[in-house]
């Protein structure tokens, strides 16, 4: 069970960023978090069950993102160590989660917001997909100041190099 807790761990760490600080692995967290149940409200309407809504789409995130979590790392953990191919050890990781959220979270998201399995389907891999998305832009963006800041203190580096060579 640690092993397989260990893996999901390094899972949600990589997708997050290796590198980032706790704090810019909060906010790119939250943004996808965001962006997710952001496509779960615009695919899910109210169909009149009360204000318990949102502790559906709640139950539907964790769903969704625990099953496709489980599919890599069951693909990582069962079935890639006894897999000799090279070309199925790079497939295995993406058929894998494909199937555990097809298999696992599209029934349970047809059962939670009454929907038939194509709407659920789109609905689960819409917002995985904006959410990674987002994940990916944020991520992105947050190197890039950080790479510009960098960039910053070299060019006012060079700059009071110049101003000291001119005065002199």
């Amino acid at each position: 069970m640690n092993e397989w807790l260990q893996k999901a761990n390094d899972l949600i760490i990589w997708i997050l960023g290796v590198g980032h600080s706790s704090v810019e692995k909060v906010i790119i967290a939250f943004c996808g978090i965001m962006v997710f149940f952001l496509i779960l409200k615009l695919f899910t309407k109210e169909d009149g069950r009360g204000d318990a809504a949102w502790i559906r789409r709640v139950l539907a995130a964790i769903i969704i993102v625990a099953s496709v979590v489980f599919g890599v790392v069951a693909a990582e953990i069962v079935i890639i160590p006894h897999v000799t191919n090279n070309m199925l050890q790079k497939i295995v990781p993406i058929v894998i989660p494909v199937l555990a959220l097809m298999i696992i979270a599209v029934p349970l998201l047809m059962f939670l917001f009454k929907k038939d399995y194509g709407s659920a389907l789109v609905t689960a891999v819409s917002a995985i997909t904006a959410g990674v998305v987002v994940i990916t832009m944020v991520s992105f963006i947050i190197d890039s100041l950080q790479g510009s800041d960098k960039e910053f203190i070299k060019l006012k580096r060079r700059t009071r190099d110049i101003d000291e060579f001119i005065n002199k």
